[in-house]
C-alpha cells in the first residue's frame, strides 16, 4: 500500500512526510494533514492497494498542475481499476475501469465545478460616501504607523477596529518572506460556524478558509489593495461551500483598508456589514 500527496505545484510527497507538513506550515499530522491538504490546499491524495488506486481531491480547488502530475504518475503504474473520490460539498465516489476513463472523469468534473465557482463570488464598488467610523479609522492608519510590538498601540488599534466594525473584522499581515498574507486577528463575528477553525487559523494563509476557493478569491482582493495601497469598498454576493453546511449565500458590504506598520510590514484590516438586500445575481444571470 502506498499513500501519496500531490501538491498544487505537481510535486509528489509521501503522505507521512514531515517535510511537506513543514513546507505548508501545518499543525496537523498523518491522516489529518491529508484531509486538511485536500480541503484547503488543493492537494490530490493517491492511495494504492494492489492493482487498485483511489484518487481523492476537491474539484473546485484542485490545480491543473496537480491533476497532470497525478495522471502521469498513475499512468506509469498500470493499475486495473480506479476509485475517484470527490470531496466538494457532498462526498461522492466513482469506480472506473481504465486510466482513460479516470482522465475523462477528472476533466469533466473539474471543468464543471471550476466554471461554476467563477460565478460564485461577485463584487461591485460601493458608493463614494463612507460612514464616519470608517473614515476615522482610515485617517488613523494614514496618520501614524502603529507599532504592533507595543501592547498599548496594539490595544489602541483593536479599539479603533471594534468601534468601526464591531466583531466582524479580520487583520492580516504579510508573512516573514512577504510572500503571502496570513491571519493576524479574526473577530468572532466572522466564520461563526467554525469557531474551532478560527481559533487555530492565526498565522495561516488567507487562502486556507473553510472554503479555499472563497479564500483565494478574497486573498486576490486583499493583495490588490496592498499592492496599490488603496482602500477597497465594495458589496459582495458570494456563494460559499462550507464543510458540513454545503452551499451558503453571503451578502455584505466590505471595507478593505491596507496600511504599513512601524516595521514596514504590509498589513490590512477588512471589516464587513451583513446586508441581505444585496443582490448582484440579477445582473449576472
Amino acid at each position: 500500500m502506498t499513500s501519496l500527496l500531490i501538491d498544487s505545484h505537481g510535486d509528489v510527497w509521501s503522505s507521512k512526510s514531515r517535510e511537506v507538513r513543514s513546507a505548508y506550515d501545518s499543525p496537523y499530522s498523518g491522516g489529518e494533514f491529508s484531509t486538511y491538504a485536500i480541503k484547503n490546499l488543493g492537494f490530490i491524495h493517491v492511495y494504492t492497494f494492489g492493482t487498485s488506486c483511489q484518487v481523492s481531491f476537491r474539484p473546485n480547488v484542485v490545480s491543473r498542475t496537480a491533476i497532470a502530475a497525478c495522471l502521469e504518475w498513475t499512468r506509469r503504474q498500470g493499475f486495473v481499476r480506479y476509485v475517484l473520490d470527490l470531496r466538494n460539498c457532498d462526498a461522492r465516489m466513482d469506480l472506473l475501469a481504465s486510466h482513460a476513463d479516470l482522465a475523462k472523469a477528472i476533466e469533466r468534473v473539474v471543468s464543471q465545478q471550476q466554471s461554476i465557482a467563477a460565478t460564485d463570488f461577485l463584487a461591485e464598488p460601493q458608493g463614494k460616501v463612507l460612514p464616519p467610523p470608517i473614515v476615522n479609522l482610515l485617517d488613523a492608519l494614514r496618520d501614524r504607523p502603529f507599532d504592533l510590538s507595543n501592547l498599548d498601540q496594539t490595544r489602541m488599534l483593536s479599539v479603533l477596529v471594534k468601534e468601526t466594525f464591531g466583531n466582524r473584522y479580520l487583520i492580516a499581515r504579510a508573512d516573514e518572506n512577504r510572500s503571502k498574507l496570513v491571519f493576524d486577528k479574526i473577530g468572532d463575528g466572522l466564520f461563526s460556524p467554525f469557531a474551532d477553525w478560527r481559533g487555530s487559523a492565526i498565522g495561516t494563509a488567507i487562502e486556507a478558509l473553510p472554503d479555499p476557493a472563497f479564500g483565494e478569491w478574497a486573498a486576490n482582493t486583499y493583495n490588490r489593495a496592498i499592492d496599490e495601497q488603496t482602500p477597497i469598498f465594495d458589496t459582495v454576493d458570494a456563494v460559499v461551500c462550507w464543510p458540513r453546511l454545503g452551499r451558503v449565500r453571503l451578502r455584505y458590504k466590505r471595507s478593505v483598508l491596507p496600511f504599513v506598520d512601524s516595521s514596514g510590514t504590509p498589513m490590512l484590516i477588512t471589516g464587513s456589514v451583513a446586508d441581505t438586500s444585496i443582490d448582484l445575481r440579477i445582473k449576472s444571470a
